[in-house]
Parts: C-alpha cells; structure tokens; sequence
C-alpha cells in the first residue's frame, strides 16, 4: 500500500511540474502580448501628440538649432558653419537641450512618469490564479521538460 501511494506521489508531482511549465509557458505569451499591446498604445498616444502639438514643437528645435549655446565647447561666434556633420549634430542637441529638459522635467512632473497607468482598452494584467513567483523562468521549464522523471524543480 505504501508503494502505491508513493507511485502515486511521484507521478502527480511530475504532472503537476508538467502543469506549472505549461503554465508558465502561457503566462510568459500573455505577459509579452501584454507588454506589446501597452508599448503600441504609448506609442499611438505619442504619436497622436505629435500630430497635435508636434508642429511647434518642431517649429521651437528649427529656431532653436540657429542660436548659439554656451554650453557647447564647438559654438564659433563668426557664424562659420561646423567642419563635420558630427559636429554639426553635436552643436544642434546642444542647442536643443534646453527644450529636450523642459519636456523631460513636465513628464517627469506627471503622474503617468512616478507609476505605471492602467489602460481601459487593455485591461488588468492578470495572470488568474499564477502569482508571478509561481511562474518558472524559461530555465526552469526547460529543466521539467528534460527530466523524465519530474525531479525537483527549484524556484
């Protein structure tokens, strides 16, 4: 009798590290569909920003790439052009700072910056009943999956 009850032991363990790799396997696809949906909707919003305000937004970096930074180490005062397009590029990111700064001190000021924002369309980032400690790493399923015999899987 107690054999048996070991043989079935040992087999539902290994069907139940089957089960958590399977698992596993779905919530890492959902958690990745997940992260690629939220990555297209920030960037549709970012895009539809630059469809509203991204005109003077352009319009303030042109005015700004002509006016000379005291900052930048490569400003000639003689209005020569740079020698190279590296500088060149190096002189406009300098002149471009201060608007770069200012739009990075508002995003930072917002509430969407300090903490992830749920997003209605895409709803709750649920993995059921999983926590994600219960999740096993990639190595970890691979491990279920080449034990035969559903040895102990550290988590």
């Amino acid at each position: 009798m107690a054999e048996v009850m070991r043989v079935a032991h040992a087999k539902g363990a290994k069907e139940l590290q089957a089960l958590a790799a399977e698992a596993s396997r779905q919530a890492h696809t959902y958690a990745a569909a997940y992260e690629r949906a939220y990555t297209a909707h920030a960037r549709a919003e970012g895009y539809k920003v630059l469809q509203d305000a991204g005109e003077a937004v352009a319009r303030a970096m042109a005015l700004a790439a002509h006016a000379p930074c005291s900052t930048s180490a490569h400003e000639d005062s003689l209005g020569r052009p740079p020698s190279s397009a590296a500088l060149r590029e190096e002189m406009v990111a300098a002149r471009w700072a201060f608007i770069l700064d200012g739009l990075k001190a508002i995003a930072e000021g917002l509430p969407e910056f300090g903490a992830r924002p749920q997003v209605e369309a895409l709803g709750v980032f649920d993995l059921g009943a999983l926590t994600a400690q219960d999740v096993l790493t990639p190595a970890q399923i691979h491990k279920v999956q080449r034990s035969g015999e559903g040895g102990a899987v550290g988590r």
